[in-house]
């Protein structure tokens, strides 16, 4: 991508002191939703934010899309896994349903939308419990310092 993504949209800074801030989502109807009401944050601590345009990612796949038809490749989606638990299925649903424009989309678009709205409830539900999950005393286990080797002298054919 040329623009539009998250590379080119993050900001972010580091805090002097310590504090606390609020993760909000600014519709394009001006309504405000919270997402997170409060998260604590250390003196010299960063925080950074990064926004993606759905519409210029959209745009890239169909250029890609359109130019491994005409070379006649394989078109192959390979997106970063790393810490992108949310907007990874976005991107991927983001993908098929450009991929699948001229063939399902039309034929089946109210099905695919309310398979979008379920994966989105699921996805911010899911991370609204790992964080949960993070913050009680229980869910942190001390490792040993020294642990026999469990994993087996094969490699791994994934």
């Amino acid at each position: 991508m040329s623009g539009g993504d998250f590379y080119g949209s993050e900001v972010s800074t580091t805090v002097p002191a310590a504090t606390s801030v609020r993760i909000e989502l600014a519709g394009a109807d001006g309504k405000t939703t919270v997402l997170k009401a409060k998260t604590a944050l250390d003196a010299g601590e960063v925080i950074d934010a990064a926004t993606m345009s759905a519409k210029a990612l959209r745009a890239f796949y169909g250029e890609q899309i359109a130019d491994a038809k005409a070379k006649g490749v394989l078109f192959s989606l390979h997106l970063k896994a790393t810490m992108m638990k949310v907007s990874d299925p976005i991107m991927f649903g983001h993908c098929v349903s450009v991929y699948f424009a001229d063939r399902a989309s039309a034929k089946h678009a109210e099905t695919l939308q309310e398979a979008r709205r379920q994966l989105q409830q699921r996805l911010w539900r899911s991370r609204r419990e790992d964080r949960e999950r993070c913050r009680k005393p229980s869910a942190r286990r001390s490792r040993p310092t020294s642990r026999p080797s469990t994993r087996s002298s094969r490699a791994s054919p994934w």
